[in-house]
């Protein structure tokens, strides 16, 4: 199973223009970060998004592909991303914000750090702290999905 989740650069001088900066995928036990606000998206890495074969879960999708949209010209998800949001609504119903970090500290009594949730994403290179916090927002769909299956939850990571 693969795991998606984009960072969407917003700043107050880009509040207008919103774009995608990064892509994290995480499967087989690693985190994938793509920079694609400096050259794209990567042919290969397109046809893995919008392959309807590999399900691609996380929470508020429905952003990442609309904003996914607007980079590439006709992507389609092809029904492959998977909004765990409404499934955690559901099963949870005391979960009031959905955002990724209160979902995960009500449902696993963790705090994930927000600290460079709006940091500088089109820094030429990022930051040590920058590179652990995506990796953290698409390793976490994991739980989530495990816990929403009612399967073993392992937060090794």
């Amino acid at each position: 199973m693969r795991f998606f989740a984009s960072q969407i650069i917003d700043s107050s001088h880009l509040a207008r223009c919103r774009q995608v900066a990064l892509i994290q995928i995480y499967a087989a036990g690693d985190v994938y970060l793509f920079r694609v606000n400096k050259g794209g998206i990567p042919q290969p890495l397109l046809d893995l998004l919008q392959d309807p074969h590999l399900l691609k879960a996380g929470i508020g999708v429905a952003n990442d592909v609309a904003a996914l949209s607007t980079l590439v010209s006709g992507f389609t998800d092809n029904g492959s991303f998977v909004d765990l949001t409404p499934m955690i609504q559901v099963k949870w119903p005391m979960v009031r914000r959905c955002s990724l970090h209160n979902i995960f500290a009500t449902l696993f009594h963790l705090r994930l750090s927000k600290g460079q949730q709006m940091s500088n994403w089109t820094r030429e290179t990022l930051s040590p702290a920058q590179q652990q916090y995506a990796a953290n927002d698409a390793f976490v769909a994991i739980p989530l999905l495990q816990r929403i299956l009612g399967l073993p939850v392992e937060l090794q990571g």
